[in-house]
């Protein structure tokens, strides 16, 4: 084909554009800016965009916690999963769109679209010196099935932004190769490994294994050992400018709630054959979970896509007869490109299942078919040089819009489907939905799980005891009526003061005719509480039921007055919290809701200033427990700390200095030797960008 003949700066504007008005085509299911889907995902992303902006707010650089999720207890959201693309997104939401995160949400992944198709395109270029065959290439990419699912149906948010990025950084990678003594390719190299980890991990785990065996391939076919190794040492640096981040993750993903996941078992994910190779994305109704949110991962099927298929079978006449794409610095892709492809093929569908015998650490991928934002990647380059070996490089641009429109009509066809997946949330509640970031199960994946880590438990101070329920006619937790629990006596004997705490309220238009709220306590009616509408707090003593010599647990149920035991069933009183309390002793501990008073927020730290009375040895904060992550400082001493077991999460406790004012400091900071150690690399990144612009300016 001819050289473009236009000035650069028109040519890439023009691809800007182009790319611009496919990321808009791409998301139209979600175009609206005033319903959201009711998945949850899209709900828990959008709740993350909000929080970076809080975090922004409070000047929080780099981003670790969440200032409102978790009762602002610095829920350190951000320092375990996906801190960069929130920060842009946050940007974005506090800058762009200040009345609306779902906007915010949307811009970003049409940036990460738009770079997706730039980076394809640059790839594809500097391999087959073809321009139309590069915007055909970045066509595929972005139209591949697997983007259109995760965009529209599971609302991927941070794997969306990674496979934005993932061409920059094989472009890069692959000019660190070729030339690798280049301080400028180390550091694009470093940087984009970096971008790529703090996006979303298992992007960056997928793309650091086949990258990687698609270099060892190459080397093995040139015998440039030396250059693989080189690109080994910039990637490992980008590894070293996250290790704030990956640090913690390494060390205290095992103890965390997260690691629950890795209980399921991994073949429960796999993709059918026949779905694999359909040439069309399909779907089936979804069912619903927990609150009425839809189950995306039962209504999605995902394939590889018709071009990337065709691409595949070209490839493999082309290899077994002996031809050849064009030879770039004497290295063929075709065959890593091609092991790639069955690699992953094979990886994401097997007829025999032995991922269940691997260790269960691999399961961090979760599931099979992710493999297929890999499978994009090389899809993309086979289809590229399918293509300039069909047309022998001579592929005109006259051609490309007839291009563009085959390869949209092939995939795009889920995109004008009706989506029963996507039913509405009103976007005007999103600045209200933080609280997402917990699970349905009342609980966030990034807290210690007490559960399985008992050893993590200093001190017991509230127990939760009851289950609620979520009913849609009282738009809250609800209790459950008749419903037994247990009561370990051991717990029950272990307490200084034991009782029950209810906190709750009786919504105001239900009429009550003068109920009562029953404690039925061994099966006996212990004590009654006389319902009013409006919030209320009761507590239960349980002092008489204390009993060293028992063993038998102490059963416990709620009942209104004048009904018999029927099974459970609901009852609009929205509850907060039903709990067991007072393990501690009143006159030693400051507890929390003394302390949460007296206790101000500023600059991303935590400020209290307490009257500490002369009998008091132990102070209940506001921050969620974490070892090694937290920084306190009591009267500007740096001090241990602990943790405190407070309905069903860990929190922190320090030593006071009794009898005097306190005043006490604390901000969760992650791991110091991993700030530092990323602080290091990122003084050498400054130092090798100064030493490389000086270059550049003298024209070396």
């Amino acid at each position: 084909m001819k050289e473009k003949t236009m000035a650069p700066w028109v040519y890439y504007t023009g691809l800007i554009l182009f790319y611009g008005c496919i990321a808009l085509l791409l998301i139209l299911p979600i175009a609206s800016n005033t319903a959201v889907p009711h998945i949850l995902d899209y709900l828990s992303h959008i709740s993350g965009i909000v929080e970076a902006n809080a975090a922004w707010s409070e000047g929080q650089f780099l981003l670790r916690t969440a200032p409102i999720g978790h009762n602002g207890w610095e829920y350190p959201f951000f320092q375990f999963y996906s801190p960069t693309s929130y920060a842009f997104a946050g940007l974005v939401y506090r800058w762009v769109t200040p009345s609306n995160p779902f906007m915010a949400y949307k811009i970003t992944v049409i940036c990460a679209l738009v770079l997706g198709g730039l980076g394809i395109h640059r790839l594809v270029y500097w391999w087959l010196n073809s321009y139309a065959i590069a915007i055909l290439a970045s066509v595929v990419y972005l139209f591949s099935p697997y983007n259109i699912i995760i965009i529209n149906n599971l609302g991927a948010f941070n794997e969306v932004i990674a496979l934005g990025i993932l061409p920059f950084v094989l472009y890069y990678t692959l000019q660190r190769y070729y030339n690798p003594v280049s301080s400028k390719t180390f550091l694009q190299v470093s940087i984009l490994w970096y971008a790529l980890l703090t996006i979303h991990l298992i992007t960056f785990v997928y793309s650091s294994i086949f990258i990687g065996l698609f270099l060892l391939i190459v080397s093995l076919q040139n015998k440039r050992f030396s250059n693989l190794f080189r690109v080994g040492i910039a990637y490992v640096f980008g590894c070293f400018l996250a290790i704030w981040y990956f640090a913690p993750i390494l060390f205290f993903n095992t103890i965390l709630v997260v690691h629950r996941t890795f209980d399921i078992p991994f073949s429960h994910y796999f993709p059918s054959f026949v779905n694999l190779l359909s040439p069309f994305v399909k779907f089936t109704p979804p069912t619903r979970v927990q609150n009425g949110y839809l189950d995306s991962m039962s209504a999605i099927h995902p394939n590889i896509g018709l071009p990337i298929l065709l691409a595949a079978c070209v490839s493999m006449y082309i290899f077994f007869s002996k031809q050849s794409f064009k030879k770039l610095n004497e290295d063929n892709y075709l065959l890593p490109l091609l092991a790639l492809f069955f690699i992953a093929f094979m990886f994401i569908w097997s007829p025999i299942n032995f991922w269940d015998c691997l260790p269960k650490s691999l399961l961090i991928i979760q599931y099979s078919w992710r493999l297929l934002g890999q499978v994009m990647w090389v899809g993309a380059l086979l289809f590229a040089g399918v293509m300039y070996w069909l047309f022998n490089n001579k592929f005109s641009t006259k051609y490309i819009m007839l291009g563009v429109i085959l390869l949209v009509a092939f995939n795009g066809v889920g995109l004008f489907k009706k989506n029963e997946m996507v039913t509405n949330v009103l976007a005007a509640r999103l600045i209200d939905l933080p609280f997402i970031l917990e699970s349905e199960n009342n609980y966030e994946v990034y807290i210690i799980d007490v559960k399985k880590n008992p050893k993590f438990v200093s001190l017991i101070d509230n127990v939760p005891l009851f289950k609620t329920a979520s009913d849609e006619a009282y738009g809250d937790h609800v209790l459950k009526l008749n419903l037994k629990h247990s009561i370990s006596r051991d717990l029950l004997n272990s307490a200084v003061s034991p009782y029950v705490v209810v906190q709750a309220a009786v919504p105001v238009n239900i009429n009550l005719n003068h109920q009562q709220l029953i404690a039925v306590i061994d099966e006996k009616q212990f004590i009654a509480y006389d319902l009013k509408p409006g919030p209320f707090e009761w507590k239960i003593s349980l002092n008489q039921f204390q009993n060293k010599k028992s063993k038998t647990p102490l059963t416990f149920y709620f009942k209104l007055s004048g009904e018999n035991q029927k099974g459970y069933k609901l009852f609009p009183i929205a509850i907060k919290n039903i709990s067991l309390a007072g393990f501690l002793n009143d006159s030693e501990v400051m507890n929390l809701q003394q302390v949460e008073k007296q206790c101000v927020h500023k600059n991303s730290k935590t400020i209290c200033t307490l009257d500490v009375p002369s009998t008091i040895r132990t102070v209940e904060l506001p921050v969620l427990y974490y070892p090694e992550m937290l920084g306190i400082t009591v009267n500007g001493k740096a001090v241990d700390y602990k943790s405190v077991f407070y309905n069903g999460s860990l929190i922190t406790a320090v030593t006071s200095e009794a009898g005097k004012q306190n005043i006490i400091e604390f901000q969760f900071r992650g791991l110091l030797w991993a700030n530092y150690l990323s602080l290091t690399a990122w003084g050498i990144v400054g130092l090798l960008f100064l030493y490389t612009l000086q270059m550049y300016v003298r024209g070396e």
